[in-house]
């Protein structure tokens, strides 16, 4: 795991930042703040769609549905390994029986609970999914719908006459304010045929210039299904709640419904061109020239076939040695997120 304190972290995730921004309509509660990015260290292949009759992946329905660790925008994403729509029954649990609306709350209730049919012979009900547990049988999972399918993103950005491509561009003297860059230990890692990530430590000053760039960046949104009632949420911000709970230890920067995974953050065919000094190159060259795939700052970069993953440019000299990286790689990466957050009234 990455140092979220690292100066090369924050450079990261403040440039991708500002490379994706734009308004969206994932963020329903009027509760929400500016949405916070947090970067995925390392990234996910996003190659996840429904099976057959409608069943969801596991691996899909545990991201969409899982409660990040903190808020901070300066955090990477880390799950707790809790349900969001756990924690939001759990929410309409602790608002007390003099709650009002009381009927809206009751009907919100019924339907953010598990059904009790058996999913293997029941029709779906609505907000509802199957998934396949651990032990190969069906359940059912609260719903979560992502805007698109990764198939349907793939080829909605290979059909724009212009691909809403862009890069981040890290020149580290500039970065750091003209001082010699600090070191990167683990900023740039490469694979080899041992499957196992090699960090290419860089000593102070030995990185010149990094450009992480892909085809095409995106945001997608994820959307609870019907078993979420935003208007419910901002309802019961005040409570009344049970057992002495306040506000504050349901909603807020450490309360039971802090935030949520808005948008997945993509990157299709990434790619890295990277300047180095010749001490850099010398002292890793036997790595780089063995090189299968890299991660730069956690995004994978798979090379091209029977091709080192990273190679010397023609216009390398005495001052800098120029790579530049293959790919290969057709699924999209899930390089960070955008997350809803929820915060406690004033």
């Amino acid at each position: 795991m990455a140092d979220a304190s690292n100066p090369y972290h924050s450079w990261l995730s403040q440039t991708l930042t500002g490379l994706v921004s734009r308004p969206s309509q994932a963020y329903s509660a009027k509760s929400v703040a500016a949405p916070p990015l947090q970067r995925l260290e390392p990234a996910m292949e996003w190659d996840w769609a429904p099976t057959g009759d409608g069943i969801l992946g596991a691996a899909a329905y545990h991201f969409y549905d899982s409660m990040p660790a903190s808020s901070d925008p300066d955090a990477l994403f880390v799950s707790t390994g809790d349900s969001f729509s756990g924690n939001y029954l759990a929410f309409l649990q602790l608002l007390r029986s003099d709650f009002q609306p009381a009927l809206t709350l009751k009907q919100t209730l019924s339907v953010a609970q598990q059904p009790q049919s058996d999913p293997a012979s029941s029709p779906t009900p609505r907000g509802w999914t199957k998934i396949l547990s651990a032990s190969n049988l069906l359940q059912w999972a609260p719903d979560w719908c992502p805007a698109k399918t990764p198939q349907d993103w793939i080829q909605d950005v290979c059909s724009q006459p212009s691909p809403p491509a862009g890069s981040l561009a890290l020149d580290p003297r500039a970065a750091f304010g003209g001082e010699v860059a600090p070191a990167a230990s683990s900023l740039v890692q490469a694979r080899t045929g041992t499957g196992r990530p090699v960090p290419l430590g860089f000593q102070p000053g030995e990185l010149l210039s990094l450009n992480l760039s892909a085809q095409a960046w995106g945001r997608v949104p994820i959307t609870p299904g019907a078993w979420y009632s935003s208007a419910l949420m901002m309802l019961g911000r005040s409570g009344p709640f049970v057992e002495g709970r306040t506000p504050s230890q349901v909603f807020g920067p450490t309360g039971l419904l802090r935030c949520r995974v808005a948008e997945m953050v993509l990157a299709y065919k990434p790619s890295v061109q990277m300047r180095v000094s010749p001490s850099f190159a010398s002292r890793h060259a036997a790595t780089l020239g063995a090189a299968t795939g890299l991660s730069v700052g956690g995004v994978p970069i798979q090379g091209a076939v029977q091709r080192p993953a990273f190679v010397p440019r023609k216009d390398s000299g005495p001052d800098g040695v120029t790579f530049q990286s293959t790919t290969a790689s057709q699924i999209p990466v899930i390089v960070a997120v955008m997350l809803e957050t929820f915060s406690a009234p004033p």
